[in-house]
């Protein structure tokens, strides 16, 4: 999605340019799965407008007929308005988004979360013991806590998330793969995680350290990836960045933090 200027107002566009046609399901509804998941990530809101028909049939390589199948059962559905002569928007109540959210995720599946144990990233004690945390996670809708065990727990980012990706991957049983992320964009944080891969990326970062930045500018400079700026992002991006080593085949899901910062002291819109 992106944010453009039409005359004195700001309108945000549903651009699509993170969708990727895969495989073994109709292009319309990966076309209406990529704007709930936008949906359940709130970055797509109320209001948003949508590429012509045209516009996005040119864009994904698809026939028109596909793209005014996927616009009709979004109406349909009253997630989408349409208006002769102008283009499509998002028109939903914030029940609907809830509503949707829940189906992507189905409330009923059981949830399975991973957990640091007494020690946490950064060599930190948490905040209490871990059986104290395991139980408010199964107070909070969680069905089976894992542990991540400590040398893991304790590792650098891309450590953390090979070993939780890795453990809830052995499982067998999970198909979904949900973490919170300050930008809310899965599709963001799948450009950076493709861009710290790339093949060129090791000279680039090496010539950003070589300009005296610390690791964590001359990453994101080298990345050429804004989000890579916030703590939550860099974990994340290292989940992405794992599933793609191991090849688990796992849904993702992101839900955009609110209040306040990662070892913020104080609460925002009571967070």
């Amino acid at each position: 999605m992106v944010v453009v200027q039409f005359g004195k107002g700001v309108v945000a566009l549903v651009t699509f340019e993170g969708l990727r046609l895969e495989e073994g399901m109709p292009i319309y509804l990966q076309i209406i799965r990529y704007l709930e998941r936008g949906i359940a990530a709130g970055t797509v809101r109320d209001g948003d407008e949508l590429p012509s028909r045209r516009v996005l049939s040119a864009r994904l390589g698809v026939n028109p007929n596909t793209i005014q199948k996927a616009f009709r059962a979004l109406e349909d559905a009253g997630v989408i308005t349409s208006r002769a002569g102008a283009k499509s928007e998002v028109s939903l109540t914030p029940e609907q988004a809830s509503a949707i959210r829940r189906r992507l995720l189905e409330e009923d599946r059981p949830v399975v979360c991973v957990m640091s144990g007494h020690w946490v990233q950064g060599a930190d004690c948490a905040v209490t013991d871990k059986w104290t945390r395991a139980g408010l996670a199964l107070e909070g809708g969680a069905d089976l806590v894992l542990e991540l065990p400590t040398p893991w727990a304790m590792a650098s980012a891309e450590t953390f998330a090979r070993g939780a990706v890795s453990l809830l991957w052995a499982t067998g049983v999970v198909d979904t793969l949900s973490f919170g992320s300050e930008c809310g964009s899965a599709d963001e944080l799948r450009q950076a995680a493709e861009a710290l891969d790339a093949p060129d990326y090791p000279a680039r970062l090496r010539a950003a350290l070589d300009q005296g930045l610390s690791f964590p500018a001359a990453r994101q400079q080298a990345a050429n990836c804004p989000c890579l700026s916030t703590p939550n992002n860099n974990l994340v991006v290292e989940y992405l960045r794992a599933l793609r080593h191991l090849n688990a085949s796992m849904e993702v899901v992101t839900v955009s933090r609110r209040g306040a910062e990662h070892n913020g002291s104080r609460t925002v819109e009571g967070f």
